[in-house]
């Protein structure tokens, strides 16, 4: 009598569980994926927001600039009547909050202000990144920090060139 041909018990468990850790594996891979991307994403959107500002300010021939703390960012137009710094609640210049997982971190150069009859408030209330109707702005960076450990993102500009997001270590393009 033939012996009766087929996989035993324990083959198929041994294959079950391979497949298992593999299919694991590829899970994880994407949702480590998506996290990445939306960080790039966060960083690229800060970049291009950055940039419609100084055309709105050129356009409009005022000044807007660019509040950031660790957990969002909040763009506002100068008021000169007022010297205050109005922040809108909707549109593009919207204020925008971290997603999950990922902060802020923003160093700037060091501007002087200019003597002058300007509100104490205005001063007291100034935006770290000043953009200014001539489309020129603060020297700045900003770090896109995700807080798994992964490379943090940089949003960058000398102040009169483009602003651009990179990867920290990588050259802008």
């Amino acid at each position: 009598m033939k012996a009766a041909r087929g996989f035993t018990l324990l083959e198929l468990l041994v294959v079950l569980g391979i497949v298992g850790v593999l299919a694991g594996v590829v899970v994880l891979s994407f949702v480590g994926a998506d996290r990445e991307r939306n960080l790039q994403t966060e960083a690229v959107r800060l970049a291009a927001l950055v940039e419609l500002a100084r055309t709105e300010a050129t356009i409009r021939n005022t000044r807007m600039g660019l509040f950031v703390d660790d957990a969002e960012y909040a763009f506002a137009t100068f008021e000169a009547e007022t010297g205050d710094w109005v922040r809108p609640e909707e549109g593009p210049f919207r204020p925008r909050t971290a997603p999950e997982g990922v902060s802020f971190s923003a160093a700037t150069e060091t501007l002087e202000l200019p003597a002058g009859p300007a509100p104490r408030r205005a001063r007291r209330a100034l935006p770290d990144i000043l953009i200014f109707a001539s489309g020129e702005q603060t020297p700045f960076t900003i770090e896109v920090v995700p807080a798994w450990g992964s490379t943090p993102w940089l949003v960058h500009s000398d102040g009169i060139q483009r602003t651009v997001a990179n990867r920290a270590g990588e050259d802008a393009a």
